[in-house]
Protein backbone atom coordinates (compact mmCIF):
# COMPACT_ATOMS: atom_id res chain seq x y z
CA UNK A 1 0.00 0.00 0.00
CA UNK A 2 2.57 2.05 1.01
CA UNK A 3 3.88 1.96 -2.73
CA UNK A 4 0.83 3.21 -4.15
CA UNK A 5 0.72 6.15 -1.94
CA UNK A 6 3.73 7.09 -3.11
CA UNK A 7 2.83 7.05 -7.03
CA UNK A 8 -0.47 8.68 -6.06
CA UNK A 9 1.61 11.48 -4.44
CA UNK A 10 4.09 11.83 -7.35
CA UNK A 11 0.74 12.18 -9.32
CA UNK A 12 -0.52 15.11 -7.96
CA UNK A 13 2.49 16.76 -8.45
CA UNK A 14 2.23 16.91 -12.68
CA UNK A 15 1.04 19.46 -14.14
CA UNK A 16 -2.76 19.15 -16.13
CA UNK A 17 -1.85 19.79 -19.94
CA UNK A 18 -5.33 19.76 -21.01
CA UNK A 19 -5.65 23.34 -19.61
CA UNK A 20 -2.75 23.87 -21.92
CA UNK A 21 -4.03 22.53 -24.88
CA UNK A 22 -5.26 25.24 -27.78
CA UNK A 23 -8.57 24.81 -29.21
CA UNK A 24 -7.81 24.37 -33.02
CA UNK A 25 -11.29 25.93 -33.71
CA UNK A 26 -10.61 29.18 -31.49
CA UNK A 27 -7.05 29.40 -33.11
CA UNK A 28 -6.52 32.87 -34.83
CA UNK A 29 -4.30 34.23 -37.14
CA UNK A 30 -2.35 37.36 -37.61
CA UNK A 31 -3.98 39.36 -40.87
CA UNK A 32 -1.85 39.68 -44.16
CA UNK A 33 -0.22 43.14 -44.34
CA UNK A 34 -1.11 45.00 -47.33
CA UNK A 35 1.78 45.38 -50.41
CA UNK A 36 0.22 49.51 -50.01
CA UNK A 37 1.46 49.38 -46.19
CA UNK A 38 3.59 51.97 -45.50
CA UNK A 39 6.68 49.81 -43.59
CA UNK A 40 6.29 46.86 -46.28
CA UNK A 41 6.81 49.96 -49.08
CA UNK A 42 9.37 51.24 -47.13
CA UNK A 43 11.17 48.06 -46.99
CA UNK A 44 10.85 47.13 -50.79
CA UNK A 45 12.31 50.65 -51.21
CA UNK A 46 15.37 49.77 -49.19
CA UNK A 47 15.56 46.43 -51.07
CA UNK A 48 15.59 48.00 -54.43
CA UNK A 49 18.12 50.64 -52.86
CA UNK A 50 20.53 48.51 -51.55
CA UNK A 51 20.61 45.92 -54.66
CA UNK A 52 20.76 49.15 -57.39
CA UNK A 53 23.55 50.17 -54.73
CA UNK A 54 25.30 46.60 -55.20
CA UNK A 55 24.64 45.83 -58.58
CA UNK A 56 25.96 48.78 -60.20
CA UNK A 57 30.11 47.38 -60.05
CA UNK A 58 28.20 44.58 -62.17
CA UNK A 59 27.20 46.60 -64.71
CA UNK A 60 30.37 49.30 -64.72
CA UNK A 61 32.41 45.84 -65.05
CA UNK A 62 29.76 44.76 -68.31
CA UNK A 63 30.86 47.96 -69.91
CA UNK A 64 34.02 47.34 -69.36
CA UNK A 65 34.09 44.61 -71.75
CA UNK A 66 31.01 45.78 -74.10
CA UNK A 67 33.97 47.72 -76.18
CA UNK A 68 35.26 44.61 -77.15
CA UNK A 69 31.85 43.42 -78.76
CA UNK A 70 33.03 43.81 -82.53
CA UNK A 71 35.15 40.94 -81.82
CA UNK A 72 32.58 38.16 -81.48
CA UNK A 73 30.52 40.12 -84.05
CA UNK A 74 32.82 39.74 -86.46
CA UNK A 75 32.93 36.25 -88.56
CA UNK A 76 36.77 35.75 -89.62
CA UNK A 77 36.14 35.01 -93.23
CA UNK A 78 34.24 38.32 -93.45
CA UNK A 79 37.01 40.20 -91.83
CA UNK A 80 39.51 38.94 -93.82
CA UNK A 81 37.81 39.43 -97.33
CA UNK A 82 37.37 42.90 -96.06
CA UNK A 83 40.81 43.36 -95.42
CA UNK A 84 42.71 41.87 -98.22
CA UNK A 85 40.35 43.64 -99.84
CA UNK A 86 42.20 46.75 -99.15
CA UNK A 87 45.23 45.32 -100.69
CA UNK A 88 46.92 46.74 -97.72
CA UNK A 89 50.58 46.83 -97.08
CA UNK A 90 52.80 44.19 -96.02
CA UNK A 91 53.66 46.44 -92.86
CA UNK A 92 50.07 47.49 -92.39
CA UNK A 93 49.08 43.71 -92.37
CA UNK A 94 51.61 42.66 -89.67
CA UNK A 95 50.80 45.92 -87.66
CA UNK A 96 46.77 44.17 -87.68
CA UNK A 97 48.47 41.23 -86.40
CA UNK A 98 49.81 42.58 -83.67
CA UNK A 99 46.90 44.75 -83.07
CA UNK A 100 44.98 42.13 -82.76
CA UNK A 101 47.04 40.29 -80.51
CA UNK A 102 47.43 42.78 -78.32
CA UNK A 103 43.74 42.97 -78.15
CA UNK A 104 43.69 39.33 -76.87
CA UNK A 105 45.96 40.36 -74.25
CA UNK A 106 44.36 43.23 -73.12
CA UNK A 107 40.88 41.05 -72.70
CA UNK A 108 42.68 39.42 -70.04
CA UNK A 109 43.83 42.07 -68.22
CA UNK A 110 40.90 43.92 -68.11
CA UNK A 111 40.03 41.88 -64.77
CA UNK A 112 40.06 38.81 -62.78
CA UNK A 113 38.62 35.95 -63.93
CA UNK A 114 36.72 36.59 -61.23
CA UNK A 115 35.07 39.65 -59.38
CA UNK A 116 33.80 39.84 -55.53
CA UNK A 117 31.05 42.24 -54.70
CA UNK A 118 29.10 42.87 -51.51
CA UNK A 119 26.18 40.64 -52.84
CA UNK A 120 27.22 38.87 -55.66
CA UNK A 121 30.72 37.25 -57.36
CA UNK A 122 30.79 37.77 -61.17
CA UNK A 123 32.66 35.04 -63.23
CA UNK A 124 34.25 36.69 -66.13
CA UNK A 125 36.32 33.53 -67.08
CA UNK A 126 33.93 32.80 -70.01
CA UNK A 127 33.73 35.82 -71.42
CA UNK A 128 37.34 36.32 -71.54
CA UNK A 129 37.96 33.17 -73.11
CA UNK A 130 35.17 33.77 -76.08
CA UNK A 131 36.62 37.16 -76.43
CA UNK A 132 40.43 36.51 -76.57
CA UNK A 133 39.26 33.44 -78.81
CA UNK A 134 37.42 35.78 -81.00
CA UNK A 135 40.76 38.05 -81.34
CA UNK A 136 43.08 35.22 -81.69
CA UNK A 137 40.90 33.95 -84.74
CA UNK A 138 40.82 37.20 -86.73
CA UNK A 139 44.75 37.39 -86.10
CA UNK A 140 44.82 34.27 -87.48
CA UNK A 141 42.58 34.93 -90.01
CA UNK A 142 45.21 37.60 -91.37
CA UNK A 143 47.91 35.12 -91.48
CA UNK A 144 46.46 32.80 -93.27
CA UNK A 145 45.59 35.14 -95.94
CA UNK A 146 49.08 36.53 -95.60
CA UNK A 147 50.81 32.87 -95.88
CA UNK A 148 48.56 32.09 -99.13
CA UNK A 149 49.73 35.51 -100.95
CA UNK A 150 53.22 34.25 -100.09
CA UNK A 151 52.72 30.72 -101.32
CA UNK A 152 50.68 31.54 -104.70
CA UNK A 153 53.46 34.50 -105.20
CA UNK A 154 56.41 32.17 -104.69
CA UNK A 155 54.84 29.22 -106.91
CA UNK A 156 54.35 31.76 -109.85
CA UNK A 157 57.73 33.47 -109.09
CA UNK A 158 59.49 29.30 -109.56
CA UNK A 159 57.28 28.47 -112.63
CA UNK A 160 58.60 31.91 -113.92
CA UNK A 161 62.26 30.68 -113.23
CA UNK A 162 61.38 27.23 -114.89
CA UNK A 163 60.83 29.00 -118.03
CA UNK A 164 63.72 31.22 -117.59
CA UNK A 165 65.87 27.98 -117.47
CA UNK A 166 64.36 26.20 -120.14
CA UNK A 167 64.92 29.21 -122.60
CA UNK A 168 68.90 29.76 -121.30
CA UNK A 169 69.67 26.10 -121.70
CA UNK A 170 68.11 26.31 -125.44
CA UNK A 171 70.69 25.28 -128.17
CA UNK A 172 71.16 27.88 -130.82
CA UNK A 173 72.36 26.03 -133.93
CA UNK A 174 71.21 28.87 -136.09
CA UNK A 175 71.73 32.22 -136.52
CA UNK A 176 68.32 33.51 -135.75
CA UNK A 177 68.64 31.00 -132.29
CA UNK A 178 71.98 33.05 -130.98
CA UNK A 179 70.62 36.31 -131.90
CA UNK A 180 67.43 35.40 -130.02
CA UNK A 181 69.38 33.92 -126.59
CA UNK A 182 71.73 36.88 -127.10
CA UNK A 183 68.85 39.10 -126.48
CA UNK A 184 67.21 36.82 -124.06
CA UNK A 185 69.98 36.62 -122.23
CA UNK A 186 70.79 40.37 -122.06
CA UNK A 187 67.10 41.11 -120.70
CA UNK A 188 67.41 38.70 -117.99
CA UNK A 189 70.28 40.53 -116.98
CA UNK A 190 67.77 44.10 -116.59
CA UNK A 191 65.12 41.96 -115.27
CA UNK A 192 67.55 40.40 -112.70
CA UNK A 193 67.34 43.13 -110.15
CA UNK A 194 63.81 43.02 -110.10
CA UNK A 195 63.55 39.30 -109.84
CA UNK A 196 65.76 39.43 -107.07
CA UNK A 197 63.36 42.61 -105.30
CA UNK A 198 61.03 39.81 -105.61
CA UNK A 199 62.81 37.30 -103.75
CA UNK A 200 63.86 39.84 -100.81
CA UNK A 201 60.30 41.09 -100.42
CA UNK A 202 59.49 36.93 -99.79
CA UNK A 203 62.20 37.07 -97.41
CA UNK A 204 60.20 39.70 -95.68
CA UNK A 205 56.97 38.33 -95.78
CA UNK A 206 58.72 34.88 -94.17
CA UNK A 207 60.22 37.10 -91.60
CA UNK A 208 56.76 38.34 -90.75
CA UNK A 209 55.24 34.77 -90.36
CA UNK A 210 58.04 33.36 -88.51
CA UNK A 211 57.96 36.55 -86.18
CA UNK A 212 54.01 36.15 -85.87
CA UNK A 213 54.90 31.77 -84.67
CA UNK A 214 52.62 31.15 -87.84
CA UNK A 215 53.50 27.60 -88.71
CA UNK A 216 54.43 27.74 -92.68
CA UNK A 217 53.37 24.85 -94.52
CA UNK A 218 56.44 22.01 -95.21
CA UNK A 219 55.39 22.15 -99.18
CA UNK A 220 55.23 25.72 -98.98
CA UNK A 221 58.42 26.63 -96.96
CA UNK A 222 60.82 24.21 -99.35
CA UNK A 223 59.54 26.44 -102.61
CA UNK A 224 60.23 28.91 -100.65
CA UNK A 225 63.98 27.90 -99.84
CA UNK A 226 64.21 26.82 -103.45
CA UNK A 227 63.22 30.32 -104.48
CA UNK A 228 66.21 31.83 -102.33
CA UNK A 229 68.72 29.71 -104.38
CA UNK A 230 67.23 31.13 -107.65
CA UNK A 231 69.57 34.35 -108.15
CA UNK A 232 72.67 32.17 -107.92
CA UNK A 233 71.60 29.49 -110.54
CA UNK A 234 70.23 31.29 -112.87
CA UNK A 235 73.39 33.79 -112.61
CA UNK A 236 75.07 30.06 -113.68
CA UNK A 237 72.55 29.46 -116.27
CA UNK A 238 73.24 32.89 -117.83
CA UNK A 239 76.73 32.49 -117.94
CA UNK A 240 76.21 28.78 -119.22
CA UNK A 241 74.31 30.64 -121.98
CA UNK A 242 77.06 33.33 -122.68
CA UNK A 243 79.89 30.34 -123.02
CA UNK A 244 77.45 28.53 -125.30
CA UNK A 245 76.98 31.76 -127.77
CA UNK A 246 80.85 31.98 -128.05
CA UNK A 247 80.99 28.01 -128.96
CA UNK A 248 78.11 28.45 -131.13
CA UNK A 249 79.25 31.46 -132.89
CA UNK A 250 82.86 30.17 -133.50
CA UNK A 251 81.69 26.88 -134.89
CA UNK A 252 78.81 29.09 -137.38
CA UNK A 253 82.02 31.13 -138.14
CA UNK A 254 84.42 28.54 -138.63
CA UNK A 255 81.49 26.64 -140.83
CA UNK A 256 81.53 29.69 -143.33
CA UNK A 257 85.15 29.78 -143.98
CA UNK A 258 85.19 26.24 -144.56
CA UNK A 259 82.58 26.65 -147.64
CA UNK A 260 84.52 29.61 -148.64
Amino acid sequence: MDGCEDILTAGQGVDDISVKIVDASQERYLDPISGDDPLVMAARGTVAEVLAKNLRGPADLLKDYQEFNYLVETMPEDYVAQWSAQRPSLEASEAEVRRLQAVAEEVSQRSEASVGFRLIVVDCSGAQGTLIDAALSLRDAVLHWMADEFAASNLKLLEHFDSVTESLNAEPDTTEAMDGLEKFVAQLDTDMEGLVARIDYAKTVHDVLERARYLIDDEVSAFFWELCHWPIQINAEMEEARMRLIRYRSRYMNQLKAEQ
